[in-house]
């Protein structure tokens, strides 16, 4: 049998129990066909109307309640695969359905079962109760108990099927069809993630090809002859500036290798390639998180082959913001910075009388304060030179 066929089939039992009922209303009608005014016959039908309807309404609500479906999520395993697939479950999923309404009508279906079987042997003697308290408004004609009766347990009994087949075949439905939007919402939103992600991928991978092209290009021309204009350093900076964070990190590692290593090979115009790169790092960073960007640069900068007034200045500069970024040398270490910068001040003050001299000598004295450090200084004849010409 076909699932349309068979959701056929429930209904035609819902419409049955409807016209179980409206037959049970023309019983009603039949049984105030005895009364002998007018204004009788509409009080008793008022009054067995309201009856018959708290009763539909009062099996109603037990259907109802009888009838809620109860979700998958609620069915745990007790063997011990099914137990490690809830677990997995529950790695997976951060929030899952409401299933408050199923709790409460697995609680009350329960008490109501058995305060029922409590209670079932006083049960005769309330219905009878019932019956003759019913009968005065119904006017207690011959066999109006019966009919009190009858249209209590005819009506509650409708009610409880209506309730119960309705919450079985259409709120089962109705919680089915929103899990599946609800699931569906979830499906787009993890499309859309999914799809950024590749865009990101996409923008990453290629900035990442490009940075190491560019830095490994065997180009025997100097930076300032080749890299050092505004449309190379334009270009670099839309590259780099979507990228994500780790690829910022990752293009920064390169950079920084590639200006080691060149300058260990006495390759400048290698490593002065850097030096675009690590300007266009700094521009992502507008709130100066990253003290290493500026200090490479400070660096790449100070050892190029033929460095400027500009070049120094800049490079000072650099290395100021990377200090004040990073805090105390003494906790944060990085000590080189006052090095270098103090390397930067001499070549001002040497070259065009404009070195800060108060302050190179405070930062190589800063900069003695790392044992490493200050055996460098100690052999630098260029700093050591220009110590001995100040004293």
């Amino acid at each position: 049998m076909s699932t349309k066929n068979s959701s056929e089939d429930n209904y035609k039992i819902i419409k049955i129990v409807i016209t179980s009922l409206v037959i049970g209303c023309l019983g009603i009608i039949l049984y105030i066909s005895q009364s002998k005014t007018l204004q009788e016959a509409i009080s008793i039908f008022g009054i067995a109307l309201m009856i018959s309807g708290a009763s539909l309404l009062s099996g109603g609500f037990l259907g109802f309640l009888f009838g809620i479906p109860r979700s998958l999520q609620q069915n745990e395993g007790s063997d011990e695969s099914t137990k490690n697939i809830n677990k997995d479950r529950e790695r997976d999923v951060t929030y899952g359905a409401n299933t408050n309404l199923e709790q409460i009508s697995d609680w009350l279906t329960k008490i109501l079962v058995g305060v029922g079987l409590t209670q079932i042997s006083s049960m005769p003697k309330a219905f009878q109760n019932y019956a003759i308290y019913a009968s005065a408004g119904l006017g207690n004609f011959r066999g109006t108990e019966a009919f009190a009766l009858a249209l209590l347990v005819y009506f509650l009994i409708g009610g409880f099927l209506l309730g119960y087949l309705w919450t079985r075949l259409s709120l089962a439905s109705a919680l089915r069809q929103a899990d599946i939007a609800a699931l569906g919402g979830e499906i787009a939103k993890v499309k859309d993630k999914l799809s950024s992600l590749e865009e990101q991928n996409a923008i990453d991978g290629k900035a990442i090809n490009f940075i190491q092209e560019f830095l490994n290009s065997s180009s025997e021309l100097t930076f300032n002859t080749k890299y050092n204009d505004k449309e190379t350093q334009k270009s670099i900076n839309e590259i780099i500036t979507p990228t994500s964070p780790v690829i910022k990190e990752q293009i920064f590692n390169i950079a920084h290798e590639a200006r080691k290593e060149n300058l260990h090979k006495n390759n400048k115009s290698a490593m002065e390639k850097t030096i675009p790169v690590f300007r266009a790092l700094i521009l992502t960073d507008p709130e100066k998180s990253f003290h290493r960007y500026r200090a490479q640069l400070g660096y790449a900068l100070k050892d190029k082959i033929n460095p400027v007034l500009e070049d120094f200045i800049e490079a000072e500069a650099r290395l100021t913001e990377a200090i004040e970024i990073r805090g105390s040398g003494r906790e944060n270490g990085y000590l080189y910075y006052e090095l270098n910068r103090a390397v930067c001040g001499i070549n001002l003050d040497i070259k065009f009388s404009k070195g800060d001299k108060q302050r190179i000598l405070s930062d190589i004295k800063e900069a003695s304060k790392e044992p490493y450090v200050r055996q460098i200084i100690k052999k630098d004849k260029f700093i050591n030179n220009w110590l001995a010409k100040k004293r």
